[in-house]
């Protein structure tokens, strides 16, 4: 209780609007992840399910429910996320490779999509004080496809983050969190940058594995730790 009420107390006020500790973290958590997504670093995820505790927090604060609901989703799909990227598999013993979705998952997946954001929907406006239950549902969909994809390293997942990050902003500059919704901006650039860096990867893992490039370097330590 003491921890629940130093994140929901004001750290800094700008504007007139008191941020609190936990948006304050939240975001600072996020950029991180993102930073180290796009450098295809797996230490991403655990920095992602710190920044999943913080969102909890503070969106039960603002009466975003479906968010929060979402943030119990990403901290199970960042733990399946760090597996995903930590774990040798075959007989060669390779890693995770980036890649693009074939036909028949990017069909399963943005079916699935559309039918659980439409199930949501109709469930925020049932039974919850949600005041925005379509962009509510939008967002929380968009962002478990994102970290899906990202989990099983589909180039598409950051297209869902692109899509996620734009359909944020309206939704946090209702609920007057406007320097998360100015966060939300940057990270659909650094969404960009993150889609450009894995084309540019997936080129060079492709080169290789055509033998058209150089001998691979050994990943640094950090990047992908053997499973405990």
């Amino acid at each position: 209780m003491i921890l629940w009420n130093w994140l929901t107390s004001p750290a800094v006020t700008l504007w007139d609007i008191p941020i609190t500790w936990a948006e304050v973290l939240a975001n600072l958590l996020a950029l991180a992840s993102i930073w180290l997504a796009i450098r295809d670093n797996v230490w991403n995820w655990p920095l992602g399910v710190l920044n999943a505790v913080c969102f909890i927090v503070l969106f039960t604060d603002v009466k975003l429910y479906a968010n929060v609901f979402l943030q119990f989703v990403f901290i199970g799909l960042s733990v399946f996320g760090w597996w995903e990227w930590s774990a040798r598999r075959g007989a060669e013993q390779e890693l995770l490779h980036i890649r693009r979705m074939r036909p028949g998952e990017w069909v399963w997946v943005n079916a699935g999509g559309v039918v659980f954001c439409v199930a949501w929907v109709v469930v925020l406006q049932r039974w919850t004080d949600s005041p925005t239950p379509l962009l509510d549902s939008l967002t929380m969909v968009l962002s478990v496809l994102a970290v899906y994809a990202q989990a099983r390293k589909w180039l598409e997942a950051w297209w869902y983050w692109i899509a996620f990050n734009v359909v944020s902003i309206p939704l946090h500059v209702d609920r007057e969190l406007y320097p998360t919704a100015i966060l939300f901006g940057v990270f659909a650039v650094m969404s960009v940058l993150g889609l450009i860096d894995w084309m540019r990867i997936m080129r060079t893992e492709q080169e290789l594995a055509d033998g058209k490039g150089p001998a691979p370097a050994q990943p640094p330590a950090d990047a992908h730790p053997s499973p405990r």
